[in-house]
């Protein structure tokens, strides 16, 4: 069957365009005249939409001339990516080919698409390196992943055995490197291991290009994952939880609603606002309601508060891999203002001796990634405690806990209903601890004291204590 002929001329007339559009809004943010933060916005979307046009176009362009060049020299493009893929890594493993480290390039126009230096005909970045957004919060609204790669689902994979490591230096970009104005970002290099058998290399009917991609799309999805929602505060690559504004709130209705409210306050565009959650925060809010004497619930009909969240048991891990804590935390964000960066090119080095006496070939695949966060007050990390259910009542985070006399504090959260109630704090011993505003600080005297929160409705108090225990050291 003929392939569909590529209109040269369409595409140039378009290019041409788009460069010319480019150039005007370029002008119009460097101009004198007056922009609100809106205006500069949309001018920073529509070129994003635009600069991702061209790529698209360049990338069916090159595709074209890669087909007629075969065609010219006589030669049918008839060869799958996985046939290319099983012969370069035969030639290796045999002896055939000597170069083991591999660079891919981006297929864009006026580049080569091969493997440069192992010679295999048209393996690019985007047979190794599939579509990382499938299955994340990035296609559930809209977060960008800037990578000019595409690929296919086939079948899931396990990836146990496949971890993601940060190698590398810090490299700061330019503009011209990546696809946000103005923008700076702090690309590590990524590294990920994937072990082929030869008995898959040798089998013609299994699909070793696509075993790599969906061990390494599955492992990089994971990897970028935990960076993306946990709040800890990285060294590497940070999500936009990492630095994000943290509160604490009683899990009411009302409570979340006014947290994403002040994030509207801030003057962000919410398109793409979305609530991050683990199973067991998902569970609870799934059964409170939305207000005493009120019918529906915080979660209900696929949606928190009326807005799409997204499930991540990555939300409550501390910054050490596998370390949950043991409180429940809610993020919530503008996911159009956070956007996972490939930057250059993907080297792949295939080493056929280290697992050799295994019956294996180790593939080692780096390329560098950032995380870049353009509106740090689109997003906020929310600390959910224990909310009264349907009456008035107050309950403490915390029912005990111990200080060090002089030096020592502990802070205190009271869940009230109703969330407008004021809480009156008081020590029964000032002498070993005095609290403000739910701050307890040791005094000079060791022993126990009793802090009390209470609240006040329709005339009767209701009170929760905390026993602290002031200690010498």
């Amino acid at each position: 069957m003929k392939k569909e002929q590529f209109d040269f001329k369409k595409a140039n007339a378009r290019k041409r365009e788009i460069g010319d559009r480019l150039n005007e809004l370029a002008e119009k943010l460097d101009s004198k005249e007056e922009l609100t933060e809106e205006q500069r916005e949309e001018i920073r979307r529509e070129s994003l939409d635009l600069r991702g046009e061209l790529d698209s176009i360049n990338m069916q362009s090159a595709a074209a001339l890669a087909y007629m060049a075969a065609e010219q020299q006589g030669r049918e493009v008839t060869r799958s990516r996985n046939e290319v893929f099983r012969e370069l890594l035969n030639d290796i493993r045999s002896g055939k080919r000597h170069e083991r480290e591999i660079s891919l390039s981006v297929l864009t126009e006026g580049a080569k698409n091969n493997i440069v230096s192992a010679g295999a005909d048209k393996v690019t970045v985007q047979d190794i390196m599939p579509n990382l957004s499938e299955g994340l919060i990035w296609d559930k609204v809209g977060m960008k992943v800037q990578t000019g790669v595409a690929g296919n689902l086939v079948w899931p994979y396990a990836t146990d055995n496949v971890k993601i490591v940060e190698v590398g230096e810090t490299v700061q970009l330019n503009d011209q490197d990546i696809d946000f104005d103005k923008v700076t970002t702090d690309p590590k290099e990524c590294g990920a291991t994937v072990k082929v058998t030869y008995a898959s290399i040798e089998d013609s009917t299994f699909d070793v290009l696509t075993f790599v991609q969906e061990s390494y799309r599955l492992a990089m999805q994971e990897y970028l994952s935990w960076k993306t929602f946990s709040h800890a505060n990285f060294s590497g690559i940070k999500g936009p939880f990492s630095n994000a504004a943290s509160v604490t709130i009683a899990g009411t209705y009302r409570n979340i609603l006014a947290q994403k409210a002040a994030i509207a306050n801030s003057g962000v565009d919410m398109k793409g606002f979305c609530y991050v959650i683990d199973a067991e925060t998902e569970a609870i809010l799934k059964s409170t309601p939305k207000a005493n004497g009120q019918g529906g619930f915080i979660i209900e009909n696929g949606a928190l508060a009326g807005d799409p969240y997204f499930v991540s048991h990555f939300i409550r891990e501390t910054g050490t891999r596998g370390q949950v804590s043991g409180d429940l935390f809610l993020g919530m964000g503008c996911w159009q203002y956070c956007a996972a960066n490939q930057h250059g090119n993907v080297y792949m080095t295939v080493d056929p001796y280290t697992l050799a006496d295994k019956g294996e070939i180790k593939l080692t695949i780096r390329t560098r990634w950032s995380l870049t966060t353009l509106r740090p007050e689109a997003f906020k990390i929310v600390k959910i405690v224990p909310a009264p259910e349907t009456n008035p009542g107050i309950n403490l985070n915390a029912h005990t806990a111990s200080i060090v006399k002089s030096t020592g504090s502990v802070t205190l959260t009271a869940a009230v209903y109703p969330a407008d109630a004021q809480v009156t704090w008081a020590s029964s011993a000032s002498g070993k601890a005095t609290v403000s505003n739910g701050v307890v600080s040791a005094g000079s005297t060791t022993g126990d004291v009793n802090i009390t929160a209470s609240i006040t409705v329709d005339g009767k108090t209701y009170t929760d204590t905390c026993v602290v225990t002031v200690t010498a050291s």
